[in-house]
């Protein structure tokens, strides 16, 4: 984990159907994954922020492709700017490093994450406060 980083609600504006995180603050964890020689036998777990009445919701967002008008180059890819899922990881050499970010939402009214864990199956493997 490098950080996590408080959004505020009018960065979830440009979604689709925006109204429905109405009152939710977005967090920004961003990250950095290293492949180990233990990570290419066995890539699992997730990344998991929790707060008080337990782990906040994890929010993809997906890009979408718009017109350009452009005939070389016909559709735009638009992404959530603030916030760039990791790509690649698979194909990186052994000791390459991707960067990342995942959104994370609190309940309406849900205050700051206590802490950021890493959990595999049942088993907590780390956790950062």
């Amino acid at each position: 984990m490098l950080a996590l980083e408080a959004g505020s609600e009018a960065d979830l504006a440009e979604l689709k159907d925006s109204a429905k995180y109405a009152g939710r603050t977005p967090y920004y964890l961003r990250y950095r994954y290293t492949k180990t020689e233990e990570a290419k036998a066995s890539w699992s777990g997730a990344l998991e922020v929790h707060g008080d009445g337990g782990p906040l919701t994890k929010l993809s967002v997906l890009p979408s492709f718009e017109a350009s008008g452009d005939p070389d180059d016909p559709l735009h890819v638009r992404t959530f700017e603030k916030c760039e899922e990791s790509t690649g990881f698979d194909e990186l050499p052994t000791g390459g490093s991707v960067e990342g970010c995942r959104i994370f939402l609190t309940d309406k009214g849900g205050g700051a994450p206590n802490d950021v864990t890493w959990v595999d199956g049942n088993r907590t493997l780390v956790i950062w406060k």
